[in-house]
Formats: structure tokens, C-alpha cells, sequence
């Protein structure tokens, strides 16, 4: 990933917010997984990409924006 990433919203569509993992955009409410990081929440496109996370959340979470950017008590 290049830049920052960031959840956007358009009018009668969905959230698309981009796994930290994979790279790959996906809509909101398709996200197979998520976790509360740093204050941050996080988005999976699959249990795999969710657990690669874990294993290494330093390393997909550091210098980048998390995929969606709200505190993490926002709602899904």
C-alpha cells in the first residue's frame, strides 16, 4: 500500500474500506473478520489475512493508515 488508506462512503454504495494485510478493497459489511488495534479498527477480507494480522500487527499497522479510519468504538 501507498499513502494513506482510508474507509470513503459514496451515496448507495457500500463502505469500501481496504485490508492491511492483502491490499484488496472490499465493502463493509462483506469483511469476513475485524480487530480493534491501537485505538483503530481493522478490516479483513478472510480469516487468513485476519490472522497473518495477529501474528504481526506491528508490521501491517505501522506507517500506514489503518483501513478504516475511526476509533475503534465506532460501529460496524
Amino acid at each position: 500500500m501507498t499513502g494513506p488508506q482510508k474507509a470513503f462512503f459514496v451515496p448507495d454504495k457500500a463502505i469500501i474500506v481496504t485490508d492491511p494485510v492483502c491490499g484488496k478493497d472490499l465493502a463493509l459489511e462483506h469483511a469476513a473478520a475485524h480487530i480493534e488495534y491501537e485505538d483503530w479498527a481493522y478490516f479483513f477480507c478472510s480469516k487468513a489475512c485476519h490472522d497473518t494480522f495477529l501474528s504481526s500487527p506491528q508490521q501491517y499497522a505501522s506507517g500506514h493508515a489503518p483501513s478504516f479510519s475511526a476509533p475503534a468504538n465506532a460501529q460496524k
